[in-house]
């Protein structure tokens, strides 16, 4: 619907031509806001729920355990092989290797088994790395069942061999946290 507001400016301000578009608008302008106003209540708006946030427990740390006695010396009669190291993996858990270091010497040699399998193929015939300073080792390596050294001596002379296998165990279900905290687990051999 248009609207003719000529005859309206002509008779409430004759003094302004009809014919200046800008002072027609503000004519009207003025002239509306003199128009009483009812008052306008608007409903109360109720205010949004607050957002439901889930509220995660904090992460449980994993119920690690160090390796017992990581360091262990064993003689090793000339022309025998004996255990030098041995860890039974308790039922449930893995345990991860993490530090490793041997003495050796000439005519010997080492055999690193874990939960059965060799790890040095076929044997180890050098120092990994000083006892008292051990390697680490990156992946960590797992052990479901049991971490096994021997050494086997062929030389003529007795030897007194010092393992260092140092690490942790823990629960198969803490594996998870261990990974997901971005520890360098490794998944085999």
């Amino acid at each position: 619907m248009v609207v003719d507001v000529t005859e309206f400016f002509m008779r409430r301000k004759p003094e302004i031509p009809v014919e200046d578009p800008l002072a027609a608008l503000i004519i009207l302008i003025e002239e509306m806001k003199r128009i009483p106003r009812p008052p306008i209540k608007l409903p109360p708006i109720p205010a949004p729920p607050p957002p439901q946030v889930e509220v995660l427990p904090p992460p449980r740390a994993p119920l690690a355990k160090k390796l017992p006695q990581p360091h262990q010396i064993v003689s090793v009669p000339a022309g025998e092989k004996k255990r030098v190291y041995y860890f039974e993996v308790p039922k449930g858990h893995v345990s991860l290797v993490q530090h490793v270091g041997n003495t050796w010497f000439d005519n010997t040699f080492l055999y690193w088994y874990m939960d059965g399998d060799l790890v040095f193929v076929p044997h180890i015939d050098f120092e990994i790395a000083d006892v008292n300073r051990p390697e680490p080792v990156l992946p960590w390596l797992p052990a479901r069942e049991d971490i096994v050294w021997e050494a086997k001596n062929e030389s003529s002379l007795d030897c007194l061999f010092e393992i260092r296998c140092s690490g942790i165990y823990l629960p198969v279900a803490d594996i998870e946290i261990l990974l997901q905290m971005g520890l360098p687990v490794g998944g085999g051999r």
